[in-house]
């Protein structure tokens, strides 16, 4: 599987995030998006549609279309890349690339548009995620137009963390929702609002019973909770203000 994360939140809170995924499993092959959107007066809503989408990068900038989807997106990014192998095994691996670890984004969502900070990862496994070794993860990323910090933190039988300031590594220290440290920064994370939670059968997949019966009942009773929030970042004595698009995913076996 090769999943794709793009996101964009305008100075006001709005947000949208764009999930891609390309998956070949048990023979079968197929393409698939989901958007996650959220602003003032819009409850959050999630839409998964199956359909083939273009990403392509040129000279440091991201450009994804998903017809199907109805999303078009820009991604101009601001910091270095960086990728690492954050699982690997006999049954295969885990790659994480994350590619823009702050950017300039403008998104067409439906006949919204969205221009704000955003982020773009891709993360490729070889190895079927319901057998992964996790319990729980925990993933976020800050960005502000003069800093930005992603943080992954995975616990279980494989235990996992790193964190990232303007792209470049730092030792990661500790996450919660309401706060993360690494080397040298510090953020500080309002409650915010709940974009999405409960199980990925109940809340991504519902809509799709013929995908969900490729794959093991294990993976959709997946739990997430999926945050945006107002975060304020603290380096080199200056605290900066952003927004955090955060989550925590827990695996029941």
């Amino acid at each position: 599987m090769t999943k794709l994360y793009f996101d964009c939140v305008t100075p006001e809170g709005e947000a949208a995030i764009v999930y891609c995924a390309q998956i070949r499993w048990r023979g079968v092959s197929l393409a698939m998006g989901s958007r996650l959107e959220s602003g003032e007066g819009l409850t959050p809503r999630t839409r998964t549609v199956l359909g083939r989408y273009k990403a392509s990068d040129a000279t440091g900038e991201w450009a994804l279309e998903h017809p199907r989807l109805g999303v078009e997106g820009r991604w101009r990014g601001r910091a270095p890349s960086f990728e690492q192998t954050l699982y690997e095994s006999p049954e295969g691996s885990v790659h994480w690339h994350c590619m823009q670890p702050a950017a300039q984004a403008e998104v067409r969502v439906g006949d919204r548009i969205l221009r704000g900070e955003g982020y773009a990862e891709r993360l490729t496994l070889s190895v079927a995620p319901w057998r992964l070794p996790l319990q729980q993860l925990r993933w976020g990323r800050f960005v502000a137009e003069r800093c930005s910090l992603v943080w992954i933190d995975w616990s279980g039988e494989h235990h996992m963390s790193l964190a990232l300031v303007d792209g470049q590594p730092r030792e990661f220290g500790s996450a919660t929702e309401a706060r993360v440290q690494a080397a040298g920064a510090e953020l500080r994370l309002d409650p915010g609002t709940i974009l999405r939670e409960g199980k990925l059968g109940d809340t991504i997949l519902h809509s799709m019973p013929s995908v969900m019966r490729l794959f093991p009942s294990s993976v959709f009773h997946v739990q997430e909770t999926k945050w945006l929030s107002r975060a304020f970042l603290r380096t080199g004595g200056a605290e900066v203000p952003g927004w955090a698009i955060h989550e925590l995913v827990r695996w029941t076996r």
